[in-house]
């Protein structure tokens, strides 16, 4: 979208980040273009150092560890912020027989190197257990709704390295339902100012994109209104202040990973 300081500001990109891009590029004399990928990458560094992790499922399916103990739920002391940062502060994680995990970690029909989930096959989830899919569950339409999956108690301490794959999971019962605003370029060319097209045909359709029905862990509202969180495996986040409500949180990407 239109790269203003009043947008960046909204959209959660910190001061800190702004000034180690200007230092970065300097000042020349002369008229000169800077790649964006540039000040995304020197925001996307600067994020990775003061971020809170969290996981968020932005496209949601039902996965049901068949041999968890129902009345059970486990709560995961995971790290919260990168290994290099000063505070070492864990955040509690929910863990239960009934997860959420990504629909594209899942496939029947697998392409070569798919290290995700499939039918008979092992992942890792991210910070818990491996489990192992034995079967899924089709609606009145056809289409899956649930992933049946065992998962072996005794994997939480110990890595089993012919996994290869790790996804992320939020519980079922315990996830904040957000809506996600996915930020990308206003124009599909670098310099549309160049070109002799109509500036409305160089457009892109997909600079705006919102999601609804996503869910994060619970961790997420701890200072949810000054607080940028990397959502693992996805990007970097943060509440529009402007748009959210107590009943309906939005989050607008900062920058992808």
């Amino acid at each position: 979208r239109m790269p203003t300081l009043s947008g960046l500001r909204r959209r959660g990109v910190p001061p800190e980040a702004l000034k180690r891009f200007c230092s970065a590029i300097g000042v020349a004399k002369a008229e000169s273009l800077v790649d964006i990928q540039m000040f995304d990458s020197v925001i996307r560094e600067y994020l990775n150092e003061v971020s809170k992790r969290a996981m968020c499922v932005l496209d949601p399916i039902k996965l049901v560890i068949t041999n968890y103990d129902e009345s059970n739920e486990e709560f995961l002391s995971i790290p919260a912020f990168h290994s290099d940062h000063n505070l070492k502060l864990n955040r509690k994680v929910p863990f239960s027989k009934e997860i959420f995990i990504e629909k594209n970690d899942f496939s029947l029909n697998p392409p070569q190197g798919f290290h995700r989930l499939t039918i008979g096959g092992s992942v890792r989830l991210r910070n818990a257990y491996d489990i192992k899919c034995e079967n899924v569950v089709y609606n009145e339409n056809g289409e899956i709704s649930e992933i049946h999956c065992t998962y072996d108690k005794n994997s939480k301490s110990k890595v089993d390295k012919s996994i290869k794959g790790i996804i992320h999971w939020v519980s079922a019962s315990r996830g904040i339902n957000i809506s996600v605003r996915l930020i990308d370029s206003l124009f599909l060319t670098a310099e549309p100012d160049l070109s002799d097209e109509n500036f409305e045909h160089l457009l892109n359709p997909n600079s705006l994109r919102q999601l609804s029905n996503c869910y994060a862990e619970p961790s997420i509202l701890e200072n949810i209104h000054t607080t940028r969180f990397q959502f693992e495996r996805i990007g970097y986040f943060m509440i529009d202040n402007k748009l959210s409500t107590s009943n309906s949180l939005i989050f607008n990407r900062i920058v992808s990973l």
